[in-house]
């Protein structure tokens, strides 16, 4: 396919699905009108990738709950005179590294190797062994 078919697909995909990712071998692959562009001659860490980015949303849902909650309770007892100003600080900032712990669970998550994963194989879910 030509760069301006290229182009051409990738926008009407983008018109009627949003976002679009492209996998290739890094040959005329028209990185320029793609969201995402995946090259090279390995693409193991593809599914990798969708699963990481499917957990860091996740974790950032569960983030945005648990620092509203958080500041509902500490807001409501600071009003209700049953902690000082000084431990509503302290519970806010508290709140604060608890979220900024749960973020860095995802750097614990190196690539996969560099096995070929199985034919059949969904994005997004590890093969098994």
């Amino acid at each position: 396919m030509f760069p301006e078919d290229k182009s051409r697909v990738l926008d009407e995909l983008r018109a009627r699905h949003g976002p679009v990712a492209m996998v290739g071998d890094g040959g005329n692959d028209a990185p320029g009108t793609a969201d995402v562009v995946v090259t090279g001659e390995a693409l193991n860490g593809l599914a990798h990738a969708v699963d990481l980015a499917r957990r860091a949303r996740t974790i950032v849902r569960r983030n945005l709950v648990f620092a509203a909650s958080a500041m509902v309770v500490v807001v409501i007892l600071a009003l209700s005179g049953k902690i000082s100003l000084t431990a509503g600080v302290i519970g806010r900032e508290g709140s604060t590294v608890v979220i900024a712990s749960h973020g860095l669970r995802l750097m614990r998550d190196r690539r996969p190797s560099a096995r070929p994963t199985r034919p059949g194989t969904a994005v997004g879910t590890r093969p098994p062994g």
